[in-house]
């Protein structure tokens, strides 16, 4: 599991100044995964969802309205 914080994105002007900070967004991403050994294979499931709370994250300051991502990764993964 892991947790994470930001204070928001930065406003900057079109010189290049700091204006201000965009919301702030904290997520919480897991992952679950097993291990499996088959003949001479060793095979590793897994699922990774990325913020499972569905937090509204600001993506890009112009569009001006905070998303909500929720992006789930399944895959196997076999070595001999």
């Amino acid at each position: 599991m892991r947790f994470q914080t930001q204070s928001g994105r930065p406003f900057t002007d079109s010189r290049g100044y700091n204006q201000g900070r965009g919301a702030a967004f904290y997520r919480i991403d897991l992952r679950i995964d097993k291990r499996a050994v088959w003949n001479d294979w060793l095979f590793d499931f897994y699922v990774d969802p990325i913020n499972v709370t569905l937090a509204q994250e600001e993506i890009d300051v112009r569009i001006g309205e905070p998303v909500r991502i929720p992006l789930p990764t399944i895959g196997i993964r076999g070595v001999i």
